[in-house]
C-alpha cells in the first residue's frame, strides 16, 4: 500500500512538474511575420544609412549585401524575437486578478501586448508602451502591475534591393517607410 502510495505521488509530481513547464512560454519566442507597433506596415522603405543585409536573422551570419544609403528597397516581411518578460498584476485588471502573472511577448499597439497566458498566446491590454509615454517602457507608474525587467525585443526584416539582392537586418531604425501614422 504504501510502494502504491508513493508511486501515485511520484506521478502526481511528475504531472504537475509537466503542466508547470507546460504554462511557461518558449525561452525564446518568435512571432512571423509581426509589425511590433501601431501603424506599422511593411513594403517600400528609404534607408537613411547604409546597412548590412545578412543571409539569416542573426547578427552574426554572413553579409550578403547592403542597403546604401538613400537606397528605396522593399520590407518582404519580418519578425519579433523576444525574450518572454514576466509581467505581475499588483492589483485586479481587466481579466487578471492581484497576483496573476503574464509573460508579455510582444507589444501591439494602444497599450496591448501578446501575452502568455495559461499554456497559449492571448491578447491583452496592459496599459502602457514599452516605447514610453503612456507609464514608461516597464509600466513604472502603473497602479495595477509592473515587468520585472526590461523587455527584450528585437524585430528582424527581411529587405530586397532595387538589384533584387535580398538579406535579414535587425537595424529598421535605418529606414523610413515602417510607420504608417509618422509625418515623414
Amino acid at each position: 500500500m504504501l510502494r502504491r502510495l508513493c508511486v501515485s505521488m511520484v506521478a502526481l509530481t511528475a504531472c504537475a512538474a509537466g503542466l508547470q513547464a507546460q504554462q511557461r512560454p518558449p525561452a525564446v519566442h518568435v512571432i512571423e511575420g509581426a509589425c511590433p507597433f501601431e501603424c506599422c506596415t511593411y513594403g517600400r522603405w528609404q534607408s537613411e544609412r547604409t546597412v548590412d543585409l545578412r543571409a539569416e536573422p542573426r547578427g552574426d551570419a554572413v553579409v550578403t549585401g547592403r542597403a546604401e544609403n538613400g537606397d528605396t528597397v522593399t520590407a518582404v516581411t519580418g519578425h519579433v524575437r523576444t525574450v518572454p518578460t514576466p509581467f505581475v498584476f499588483r492589483t485586479d485588471f481587466d481579466r487578471f486578478e492581484a497576483g496573476d502573472t503574464v509573460w508579455v511577448l510582444d507589444y501591439l499597439g494602444e497599450g496591448y501586448f501578446g501575452v502568455w497566458w495559461n499554456g497559449e498566446r492571448v491578447e491583452a491590454s496592459l496599459d502602457f508602451s514599452p516605447y514610453g509615454g503612456t507609464a514608461g517602457s516597464m509600466c513604472e507608474r502603473c497602479e495595477h502591475g509592473s515587468l520585472l525587467r526590461e523587455h527584450d525585443s528585437q524585430w528582424w526584416v527581411l529587405i530586397r534591393t532595387a538589384s533584387g539582392r535580398q538579406g535579414w537586418t535587425s537595424e529598421t531604425d535605418a529606414f523610413s517607410g515602417s510607420d504608417l501614422c509618422a509625418c515623414e
